[in-house]
């Protein structure tokens, strides 16, 4: 949810000053920490599903964001998407160490630290390229919209896999969630 290079023109747009442009930029990352440290006393009982969720609601906010013109607005769709990077966040690891055998979990997170150090700096270049293009707002909604249809594809691709589950992931056939795991 690359949003923080767009906080300049963010603020800009809405004619707020340097001070407000910091508000704008921490405003997502307060609320999640506040629910994130929520997730640690109750943690999410359908991974899967705070993920989803999660990763959807950033989204949906992030095309808010973008045409959105009055300041405390924005911040309330920013405040609303730190729940979801909260519920996105507490889950993205959780996930890959919940469908792998034990001995295959430091390989599974490899891999998930491995896409994640080239998605993040490979998005902000096609983040950059598609601003230069369209301009701000319509890469903003862009971006937000191509996300939504790659969680739609993902989703629908592994619903099999949800429903034989049961709406949790489980490891193997002991049928307890990751957050009831030692």
């Amino acid at each position: 949810f690359a949003f923080l290079p767009w906080v300049p023109v963010i603020a800009e747009y809405l004619d707020a000053g340097a001070a407000m442009a910091g508000v704008i930029g921490a405003t997502a990352g307060v609320v999640q920490l506040l629910v994130a440290a929520t997730l640690i006393v109750r943690p999410a009982r359908r991974p899967w599903g705070a993920y989803v969720f999660g990763v959807a609601l950033c989204l949906c906010c992030l095309g808010v964001v973008a045409y959105t013109p009055v300041l405390s607005l924005v911040l309330v769709a920013l405040g609303v998407a730190g729940i979801g990077q909260a519920l996105f966040g507490s889950t993205q690891a959780t996930l890959p160490v919940d469908i792998v055998a034990p001995h295959e979990r430091a390989a599974a997170l490899g891999l998930l630290t491995t896409t994640i150090g080239v998605a993040l700096p490979a998005g902000m270049i096609v983040l950059g390229i598609a601003s230069g293009l369209l301009g701000t707002r319509p890469a903003m909604l862009v971006s937000a919209l191509i996300g939504l249809t790659a969680l739609t594809i993902t989703l629908l691709w592994n619903l099999p896999v949800l429903r034989a589950a049961g709406g949790a992931v489980r490891i193997g056939g002991e049928r307890n969630t990751i957050s009831t795991q030692p």
